[in-house]
Formats: C-alpha cells, sequence, structure tokens
C-alpha cells in the first residue's frame, strides 16, 4: 500500500493526489468519523489502478445537530465533518493546498417525499443499465430525467431545514444515490464545486463537475465504509438486522454533502470560467495521482526509450500522448511489444525527429481527437500553452466533406453544422457534433476523421524530413479505434 510519504516517481519527483481522490478520501473519512467515537488520522481509498493509498485527514469535527429535533419532519443527530488538504507533489497546480470537506448526516426515515424521489431515479438508472444500446437520445433524455428528480430531491430536502442550514449550504445539488438494503445515500455538493452550464463536457449541463472517474472512485469510498460497518456490526453483535446499520431504520436517508471553502476563488484561476463552469473547481483525475515530470525528465524518458530500441534492434514504436491512449493502444495492437510503446506527452515535433536519428523506421501515433487535429493544424507541441485547437480549420475540413455530398446533406443543415462546430466549447463537443452526422449518413464521420488524420500524417512526415514511415490512429473516447491511415 502506498501512503503520501513514499510517494516519490521513478524522476525523483514527488508526486500527488488529484482533486478526485481528495474528495473520495474526505467524503469517506466523514462516513467513517460518524459512526466511531476516536479520531484517526489517515483514511484508505482505492485508485483506479486497483491499489489502495493512505491519505493525511486535516481535520474530524462532530458539531452539534444542524437540523434541531422535529424541525420540518428532520430527526436532530450530529452531523460529521471531515477535510483533507490536497497535496500536488512536485508539480503543484492552483488546487494545490486546497481543503476539500465533507459532511454526513441523518435525514428522518420518515420524508416520504425524498423517499419517492430516490425509487424513481432508481428506476431510471435501472432502465438505463438494462438499455445501454439505446442511443444517445434515449441517454440524454434519462440525464434530464436524473436532473429534474435530483433537483427535487435536493429542494425537498432544503424545504426540511432550518434557515441557518440552508444559509451555511447553500443549494445542494445531487450528483449519485447509492441505495443499500433498507438505506438510501444521497451524494451532494455545495459551495466551491463549479456546476456544468454548458455542453461538450464529460458532464451533463446542471450537474457538478465532478468528472466521470472521481464519480466512480467517491462511489466506491462510499460503498466500501458503508459495507465495512455493516460488515462489522453483523460480525460483533449478535442478531443485527443487516437493514440496519447502527440504529438506522429502514427507509432511512443518509446525506453527503461535498464542499471547496475556496473553491470559488481558486477556480477563477483555472480554465472553467472560459468552460461554462460555474462558482468552484472540479472534481478531476483519470489515475487518481498528480504526475509532476519536468519537461527536461521527460525528453529524456523518450530518448532513452528509443535507444532501448535501438539497442535492441526494434525499428518501429508507438507514439502516445497520454496513459489512456497508450493503454488503449495497447488493446489495438496486440503483436506489438510492450517495450516499443513510448508515451510521448505533448512533445510531437521532438519525438519524431528523435525517432527518425534512432534509426526507427515506423511510427504509429495513437491519440485521442483534440491532440490529432492540433498536429493536423501543424502543432510541433500540443501543449494548450503554444496554441489552441483552430475550430475554424476544423469547421473548413467539415465543410469540405459536406459539399461533396450536397445531395445527402442539404445546404442550410451543413451551415448550422459548421456554425455549431467553430462555436463549440470544447473539442470534444465538435468531435460530438461530427459524429452526429452518422444519423445523416453514416460514412460521412469516417471520411472527416480521415482528411483529419491525412493532414495529421503528412505533417509528421514532414518533421520527420521523410525519414520515417508513419501512421495514425484516432482513439475513442470510449478507447476504441474509431479510424486510422
Amino acid at each position: 500500500m502506498e501512503t503520501v510519504n513514499s510517494n516519490a516517481g521513478n524522476n525523483g519527483l514527488r508526486k500527488g493526489f488529484s482533486t478526485g481522490s481528495v474528495s473520495a478520501a474526505a467524503i469517506k473519512a466523514s462516513i467513517k468519523y460518524y459512526f466511531k467515537h476516536q479520531k484517526f488520522f489517515r483514511i484508505e481509498i482505492k485508485m483506479p489502478g486497483g491499489e489502495n493509498v493512505l491519505l493525511p485527514v486535516a481535520e474530524l469535527s462532530k458539531i452539534p445537530p444542524l437540523i434541531p429535533p422535529k424541525v420540518g419532519g428532520i430527526r436532530g443527530r450530529w452531523v460529521s465533518r471531515a477535510s483533507v488538504i490536497k497535496d500536488s507533489g512536485d508539480d503543484p497546480d492552483v488546487t494545490n493546498g486546497i481543503k476539500i470537506c465533507a459532511d454526513f448526516m441523518f435525514l428522518d426515515d420518515a420524508d416520504s417525499a425524498v423517499a419517492m424521489l430516490l425509487n424513481e431515479a432508481d428506476d431510471i438508472k435501472g432502465n438505463q443499465n438494462q438499455d445501454n444500446q439505446g442511443g444517445q437520445v434515449n441517454r440524454s433524455k434519462n440525464t434530464l430525467m436524473f436532473l429534474h428528480l435530483y433537483e427535487k430531491a435536493g429542494e425537498t430536502i432544503l424545504t426540511r431545514l432550518p434557515d441557518e442550514v440552508k444559509k451555511y449550504y447553500g443549494k445542494l445539488y445531487i450528483y449519485n444515490i447509492i441505495k443499500h438494503s433498507g438505506f438510501s445515500i444521497i451524494l451532494s455538493s455545495s459551495a466551491g464545486i463549479g456546476i456544468v452550464r454548458r455542453q461538450g463536457l464529460p458532464v451533463s449541463p446542471g450537474f457538478p463537475a465532478i468528472n466521470p472517474v472521481p464519480f466512480k472512485m467517491i462511489e466506491w469510498a462510499v460503498k466500501e465504509e458503508i459495507n465495512g460497518r455493516i460488515n462489522d456490526r453483523a460480525g460483533n453483535s449478535a442478531g443485527i438486522n443487516q437493514n440496519k446499520l447502527n440504529g438506522i431504520p429502514c427507509n432511512g436517508v443518509l446525506l453527503s454533502i461535498l464542499y471547496v471553502p475556496d473553491g470559488g476563488i481558486v477556480a477563477k484561476k483555472t480554465l472553467n470560467p472560459r468552460l461554462g463552469i460555474e462558482g468552484g473547481i472540479s472534481i478531476l483525475g483519470t489515475t487518481g495521482y498528480v504526475i509532476p515530470i519536468s519537461a527536461k525528465a521527460w525528453l529524456g524518458t523518450i530518448k532513452s526509450s528509443l535507444a532501448f530500441l535501438s539497442g535492441n534492434k526494434i525499428d518501429a514504436c508507438v507514439y502516445t500522448p497520454g496513459r489512456f491512449s497508450e493503454k488503449t493502444a495497447m488493446k489495438i495492437l496486440k503483436d506489438m511489444p510492450k517495450e516499443s510503446f513510448i508515451e510521448i506527452g505533448d512533445y510531437v515535433s521532438y519525438s519524431i525527429r528523435k525517432a527518425a536519428g534512432s534509426g526507427i523506421k515506423r511510427v504509429i501515433f495513437a491519440g485521442q481527437f483534440g491532440k490529432i487535429v492540433k498536429i493536423s493544424q501543424g502543432a510541433r507541441n500540443t501543449n494548450a500553452k503554444y496554441g489552441n485547437l483552430d475550430l475554424k480549420y476544423l469547421g473548413a475540413l467539415v465543410k469540405a466533406v459536406l459539399k461533396e455530398h450536397i445531395d445527402i446533406m442539404q445546404e442550410d443543415m451543413a451551415v448550422d453544422l459548421y456554425e455549431k462546430i467553430i462555436n463549440s466549447n470544447t473539442s470534444r463537443q465538435a468531435y460530438d457534433y461530427i459524429l452526429s452526422l452518422r444519423n445523416v449518413y453514416n460514412p460521412l464521420p469516417d471520411k472527416i476523421f480521415y482528411n483529419i488524420l491525412k493532414a495529421a500524417k503528412e505533417n509528421l512526415i514532414r518533421m520527420s524530413r521523410g525519414q520515417v514511415n508513419i501512421d495514425i490512429i484516432l482513439i475513442s473516447y470510449e478507447g476504441k479505434m474509431l479510424a486510422s491511415t
């Protein structure tokens, strides 16, 4: 098990934890302390890679009941509060040192209005899980229904809280409901956590900006702690009812509130305002870690990897910009030796030139849409500080393909799509607009993607001065091969 003190990478720099990991830790600690009398100073969470890590807990407290007895039908009980400080390691970002807090409390089991909303949401979730092939329309409809029910449940809870509690938390945004046998746990956020207001992000508009991987990490943490509570009680006391959790009766409702006291201030230093995320920071992370690496160290790693291939007479390699692309490429290119996969980050031109100088005859570049579009534009380094994705360039590529199919795509539809693409909030939103063309004529997205890949390939060949054969694989956001040269 890793601890924060042994958190050093192989480049000598200390790695840190993402806001997703810190949030999961704070929520789990608040639940654990709700049922414990003794304080603890670390909390164990499961990371996306499957390993467990220990994070330090900055603060634990049990505060007097925020909900007075028998006010609006909600019982007065203590509130358990935990906070964890985000440590970004040796590559601190603007959220380094920020305090992420979680409160945990019990709501009245007699609150039938909330229970009804929870049951409706659970039914929709069950239907959605059974109909994964239902298409984007059904998924969007379900998302809107979830949002409506979650908003109603949040409003219902707030109306039953006293004024001082409403003032303390502000509006509650529900992002998940975990139903256990006999009780439900509402996961919500409040001040300091951003709310998505625009399309094109991994989270639907109206929901807290908690990305998919942190969402799952929080769910794992809650289930693990609750299951541990039940199993511990069942194992140590005869006749314990599995449907009760330390005296909480059947149909009980537990409420978790995640919040960041300084989130609104810190968010102004991030890209959130530009992306349409209002009021706070995002809860992010794909690996659970913040992995620092200096430019010098990264370039040295690429150079060393190529030297290894040259020394072992391996003349082909696979370049990927990140870990997700690399894992997907390994599944696609099963016959390639693992040592031929090199993660190059944003250093496209450097990596291509070094491949040519190391005797590499063939490079396969596997990446997602945004990076490949930037390369097709001519970007030599795909980091945002060296240039943004040119949406007008992308729109022109799309328009050229649609012009060839004017008999299928009406002119006004083509103009409308062009306008949507050049005004997209993110590259992913533009990507979704292109994919939507399958509803008009299935081959259209493939033709557009091929033209993007062709332009990117030509630019990479120029970077190698014609010394390397290059192919490109476009990886979907679901981790599959979408197109290739």
